[in-house]
């Protein structure tokens, strides 16, 4: 399954939400989306779960991961979890996880991977 791991930039249809797409095995689809804000709007996290659900469906992959990297993912678990549920429902080759940013492997944190805020979308107040 690991002979073949395939890592790009990419961002959702619209364009406002950057992340890193894996592609393991022409088998595993896997999202990983360093949100720009403290805490990843439900709104992303909706669209990333159903643009992630389409490309698994549309290009014949087994399972989808949206791997969320947070500052704080302790906080965040509950309101991602909902919106991601609400978004595929009880699609069971579709997961989240949640982890701290500093979880990401080196290759994964450099400059450039992840998110950057969207037009109506920039960083919360804190």
């Amino acid at each position: 399954m690991f002979q073949s791991i395939e890592v790009a930039d990419a961002s959702t249809a619209d364009g406002t939400v950057s992340f890193t797409r894996l592609v393991i095995g022409q088998r595993l689809l896997i999202y990983i989306w360093r949100p720009a804000t403290a805490a990843p709007l439900p709104e992303d996290v909706r669209v990333l779960a159903m643009q992630g659900c389409a490309e698994r469906d549309a290009g014949g992959y087994n399972r989808y991961r949206l791997v969320i990297a947070a500052a704080e993912p302790e906080g965040t678990i509950d309101a991602v979890a909902a919106a991601f549920t609400d978004a595929v429902g009880g699609d069971d080759r579709a997961h989240v996880h949640v982890l701290a940013t500093r979880e990401l492997p080196a290759a994964l944190s450099s400059p450039g991977r992840g998110s950057r805020p969207s037009p109506g979308h920039g960083a919360a107040p804190t």
